[in-house]
């Protein structure tokens, strides 16, 4: 009799596992080129911003200490973003 309760709870446990539903898929996380592409998408409108920014505050100039090596602010529109790479801090 007990082998017949574990080939019965065998058999609910596998019937289970079957009929979970397919939208449990639906709910993980997105894949790393959605997040990757999503990612992209927001640095580059906010190198956008930055450069407008720029253009507003200091006219057609870079400020003393600007962080990029540019000739001048005319380059700074122009700028594209390339391949990004982790950064890992450590406190």
């Amino acid at each position: 009799m007990q082998s017949k309760s574990v080939i019965l709870a065998a058999w609910f446990g596998l019937a289970a596992v079957i009929s979970s539903p397919a939208s449990a898929q639906a709910a993980a996380p997105a894949p790393v080129a959605a997040q990757f592409g999503e990612a992209s998408a927001a640095a580059a409108l906010g190198l956008e911003d930055f450069s407008r920014q720029n253009a507003r505050e200091f006219g057609g100039r870079l400020p003393a200490g600007f962080p990029l090596a540019l000739a001048g602010a005319g380059e700074l529109a122009g700028l594209k973003l390339g391949r990004g790479f982790p950064v890992y801090s450590i406190s």
